[in-house]
């Protein structure tokens, strides 16, 4: 019995499944729109069985089983398109928005104790692109030179919004060689699993 003392026997599984739709449709010139819904969801299980020197003898082992399953759901609507300029070229824009709502239930059972935690969070988002060009087909040393400007919105349920630039420029002295930068900040909320669950 001593041997099989501290032996223990683990299974576990998980399972993906996602789903997303998209409805395009042409405007006027080269403006578009389109609309995408998305799901997901992801499962996860793990039993665990504990074989101390009573489970092999013949008595109850000690199961340990953790739970957790996690969801998003969310639709996007997106527009853009471009307009002339006095550079010759054209200004391209894109304007857009997103709802989504993040789901995660998780539970962990300990020789019949359990712990079980189910959260849920929205996130309303917008955003914008410009790209101007600033020459768009000029001479050796400044074929193309165009700048860009962007900025993202976003609302939490539950702990605010954040507000979030970006400044970009390319420049091609000459064909087949590009030069770019770009200058802003991003923001990552943390995944509900990492917000106070048991696994």
């Amino acid at each position: 019995n001593s041997l099989l003392s501290g032996l223990q026997s683990s299974e576990g599984s998980a399972t993906l499944s996602a789903a997303s739709v998209t409805f395009d449709q042409h405007l006027i010139g080269d403006w578009s729109a389109s609309i995408t819904g998305n799901y997901s969801n992801i499962s996860q299980r793990d039993d665990t069985v504990a074989l101390g020197v009573d489970g092999a003898a013949g008595g109850t082992p000690a199961n340990d089983l953790l739970e957790a399953n996690s969801d998003i759901r969310g639709i996007d609507v997106l527009l853009n398109g471009s307009v002339p300029n006095l550079a010759g070229g054209a200004v391209k824009e894109s304007w857009g928005g997103s709802f989504r709502s993040e789901g995660f239930r998780s539970g962990v059972s300990q020789g019949g104790n359990a712990i079980a935690l189910s959260q849920r969070r929205d996130v309303a988002s917008a955003y914008a692109e410009v790209i101007a060009p600033i020459v768009a087909d000029g001479p050796r040393w400044l074929r193309r030179l165009e700048v860009s400007a962007a900025f993202r919105y976003d609302r939490y349920a539950g702990f605010g919004s954040t507000r979030n630039p970006k400044l970009g420029w390319l420049w091609e002295p000459m064909t087949g060689l590009r030069l770019k930068g770009t200058v802003g900040t991003s923001f990552k909320a943390p995944l509900l699993s990492q917000t106070g669950a048991p696994i």
